[in-house]
């Protein structure tokens, strides 16, 4: 008998939506959320510890509902059917950036998912990066794609990178990666910020629609920033900005003399555990 207690973290793959040919493609993404057999990968990982998760903040986040955190369904026949409405070109390969030991299991995670997707016809793989190389994927984003290469953007009251390289990094795009995004606020204006044209790491950018959404958001009081972060969390969701995979848990209490109860805030105080 154990405990379980929420970390604040979910476990999640983050998508470049502004550079990849194929990734710019709302079918695509979506072709790939839905070719993903989450239940099976986790029971075989996992036994069962975790249960899938289609939210990008953990449990308990403001603008978190039942709908925005379902788990994509797993229909691979849609998946091809997507591939085939959005005119998916196999030539341009989707890579998935997996630091090793990010999370418990995440490199056969990435080699289960790229296999998921090669079963529907997506070009996928994997390649394992040294924490350095997938840290400067990790921060490869709009606003530093502007630093770089268009710097009298940077004090635009709405930048937009998309006519620009993705900056930096060590690769033509981020593509997709591996992420543990924490949220101990529990308050979506964090994760709504990933998707701002004007964050240095954004994979995300859409200066008309979105962003000032997200600036109304982050400012809101009361019911009024619930609805706004309740349809942040619809954004992600539907625009499929990431495909997540589990809400992370830690796992306590083997030992049958072990007291503890898990804290509102989902943060892990081993100074409020006590044996008998």
């Amino acid at each position: 008998v154990f405990t379980s207690g929420g970390a604040g973290e979910t476990f999640v793959n983050v998508i470049d939506s502004i550079w990849h040919p194929e990734l710019k493609k709302l079918g695509v993404r979506q072709a790939m959320a839905h070719a993903i057999d989450c239940d099976t990968m986790l029971e075989e990982l996992y036994q069962g510890s975790y249960d899938c998760w289609g939210g990008w903040a953990p449990e308990g986040t403001l603008g978190n509902t039942a709908r925005n955190t379902a788990p994509y369904t797993f229909d691979p026949d849609l998946s091809r059917d997507l591939l085939a409405e959005a005119n998916y070109d196999p030539a341009n390969e989707i890579v998935i950036f997996v630091f090793a030991g990010r999370f418990f299991h995440n490199t056969e995670v990435a080699e289960a998912t790229a296999n998921y997707w090669g079963d529907v016809g997506i070009n996928a793989s994997v390649q394992v990066l040294e924490f350095a190389k997938w840290l400067d994927v990790a921060l490869t984003g709009c606003m530093r794609a502007i630093e770089e290469f268009a710097p009298e953007r940077v004090d635009d009251p709405n930048p937009d990178c998309r006519d620009l390289p993705p900056g930096p990094a060590s690769f033509a795009s981020p593509q997709v990666y591996q992420l543990n995004p924490s949220n101990e606020q529990l308050d979506f204006s964090r994760s709504a910020r990933s998707i701002s044209c004007d964050q240095p790491n954004s994979k995300v950018c859409d200066p008309v629609n979105i962003d000032p959404k997200v600036k109304l958001a982050v400012i809101a009081v009361g019911d009024d920033r619930r609805i706004k972060m309740e349809e942040l969390a619809d954004i992600f969701y539907d625009q499929v900005f990431s495909i997540p995979i589990l809400d992370a848990r830690e796992f306590y209490g083997l030992s049958d003399d072990l007291e503890w109860t898990p804290r509102d805030d989902k943060r892990l105080r081993v100074n409020t555990m006590r044996y008998k």
